[in-house]
């Protein structure tokens, strides 16, 4: 008696392709998210000559997503971010990013969720809204 079995070759190719579907739909949740988190982060953070603000970007990687604040800001963002004992007269916070993380983490489930729901169902959603840069801002006074 034999057995012969057939078609793997098709169920691999199924299955990769499957695979890929659900990476894409994780990361376009992911980055959806990231935006919302941004927006919120750039809201809290300090204000004072509209440097730091817009040094927030949220950018697609190889790897992944990737999200800061930062460009030449960079140790300007670190003090700003850690330092509990500055004051923010003109408004804004000390972990600002942080908190913007924290307060939007149940959002970040959904909308990542919602992205691969819809893999799942076998029809992906669009390619998610670009809200902020996906770089950060390089000069003083060059906003984006």
């Amino acid at each position: 008696m034999t057995l012969k079995i057939t078609g793997l070759d098709n169920l691999k190719k199924t299955i990769e392709s499957r695979r890929r579907t659900f990476k894409q739909a994780y990361l376009d949740g992911t980055y959806a998210a990231g935006q919302d988190i941004m927006l919120d982060a750039r809201a809290r953070a300090p204000v004072k000559d509209d440097w730091l603000r817009p040094s927030g970007y949220v950018a697609k990687t190889a790897n992944g997503v990737e999200m800061g604040f930062g460009g030449a800001a960079e140790a300007y963002v670190v003090r700003q971010h850690e330092d509990l004992s500055l004051n923010h007269p003109n408004g804004g916070e000390a972990k600002f990013f942080e908190r913007a993380i924290d307060a939007n983490r149940d959002q970040t489930k959904e909308i990542i969720a919602t992205y691969v729901r819809a893999a799942m169902g076998g029809a992906p959603l669009s390619s998610p809204q670009k809200k902020v840069p996906e770089t950060p801002i390089e000069e003083r006074g060059a906003s984006k």
